[in-house]
């Protein structure tokens, strides 16, 4: 017989919890309730080999996923569900272990009568700090389902500026990655059919020949197996590296600089940093703890030090402008609308602005950088398998010449 562990409300209103065999759970209801205790909830309690295979700690829940749930939980609130019933409603439909077991513990936070904002606390990991700040500030001014709306066009929009940067990205990365195996495949299996037989002909081989004939004798011996171990060896440190403080700022700040790419995650930075920013300072969220918060939310250590910087100096009574000027990150247009922003008090409207208007940019960055990158792989890969087919062919010239003379 199956073990459930039940929580109620006494008669009293404290919370209690228990366990009890039975078949099913109705039957556990019935038999808590005849003491006069409210039922809560009620949970099968796990064997040891279902815990063991629970591998809902493996699923990622994104931010599309987070949107879906503030935009069903906004439609409810806003239709008068009440909210603990709304996260009941949504925890049973959620498509992710995860995020559903997350949902249903913080609806048994918000019955035994915690905010919906600290039963999010411990979760910020999840929801992130921007998510918690903002449906606390929607609690306290009685505008939640707004709220979750906001926040969910906000994280909709978040996720579509991830997705323009990463298919800018994975074009030249696939590209890449073809080219290398067909390079590797050339060099292994092509090219040392034919070097015995250049060895044989006794023919003056070119220079371009005896370059890949190195290359190729090199890849089919074991010191490839070195120079692979070496290049595992050298990414898994750099990925260590970037992993400290120090090792992502100068990470970011090569990513700033890099040719092409740069432009791209530059402005989508400056996308993020606006509109995450706007939508704080509109929902009412304090100057000082909205920069702290878009700070964190940045993803990128070169502009949270700016934020940041900008949060400590006008905790000193400056302007935000200052500090962002020196990062060398915002360009001036920014800067300019950031101050007039600041000068009339219209700020959220003016990032509002920005992150419209850099959100059209990113759409145009990443079409000049595919179609930059289309002609330049071309010519890469085209040039590779030129100069190795050269290097076949010309001594099999060579030799036909010598047998026709």
């Amino acid at each position: 017989m199956p073990t459930f562990v039940w929580t109620g409300r006494d008669p009293q209103g404290r919370v209690i919890q228990g366990t009890l065999k039975a078949r099913n759970e109705d039957v556990v209801r019935a038999m808590v309730e005849r003491d006069g205790t409210r039922v809560i909830s009620v949970e099968k309690k796990k064997s040891p080999l279902e815990m063991e295979l629970n591998l809902s700690f493996l699923e990622r829940v994104s931010d599309r996923d987070i949107a879906i749930f503030a935009r069903q939980l906004a439609a409810m609130i806003n239709a008068g569900v009440p909210i603990v019933q709304a996260l009941a409603i949504y925890a049973e439909q959620a498509p992710k272990k995860k995020l559903r077991d997350v949902i249903e513990e913080i609806r048994k936070k918000v019955e035994s009568g915690e905010q919906l904002y600290a039963a999010m606390e411990p979760h910020k990991n999840l929801f992130g700090p921007l998510f918690v700040s903002m449906v606390r500030v929607g609690e306290a001014g009685g505008i939640l389902g707004d709220t979750l709306n906001s926040l969910a066009e906000y994280l909709e929009k978040m996720d579509n500026l991830k997705a323009k940067i990463k298919s800018a990205m994975t074009y030249p990365t696939v590209v890449m990655v073809v080219a290398i195996v067909v390079v590797i495949g050339l060099m292994t299996f092509v090219v040392p059919k034919f070097v015995s037989m250049f060895q044989e002909s006794n023919v003056q081989l070119p220079m371009i020949t005896r370059m890949v004939m190195a290359v190729s004798a090199f890849m089919t011996s074991k010191g490839m197996v070195f120079l692979s171990a070496g290049v595992i060896g050298g990414l898994i440190a750099l990925q260590r590296f970037i992993r400290t403080e120090r090792g992502r700022l100068i990470w970011d700040r090569l990513l700033f600089r890099a040719p092409i790419l740069g432009d791209v995650i530059q402005k989508g930075s400056i996308a993020r940093f606006s509109r995450t920013l706007g939508m704080l300072l509109r929902g009412g969220v304090p100057i000082l703890q909205a920069l702290e918060i878009t700070a964190s939310s940045s993803g990128n250590k070169v502009v949270e030090r700016a934020v940041m910087r900008a949060r400590s100096e006008i905790g000193e009574g400056r302007s935000i402008a200052g500090p962002l000027r020196a990062s060398g990150v915002f360009p001036p247009m920014v800067l300019h609308m950031v101050s007039i922003g600041e000068e009339t008090g219209q700020l959220s409207e003016m990032l509002a602005k920005v992150s419209q208007f850099y959100d059209e940019e990113v759409d145009r960055a990443v079409e000049r950088l595919t179609s930059m990158m289309e002609p330049l792989m071309i010519v890469f890969i085209g040039g590779i398998v030129m100069v190795i087919l050269l290097s076949i062919y010309l001594p099999i010239f060579k030799m036909a010449q010598v047998v026709s003379g």
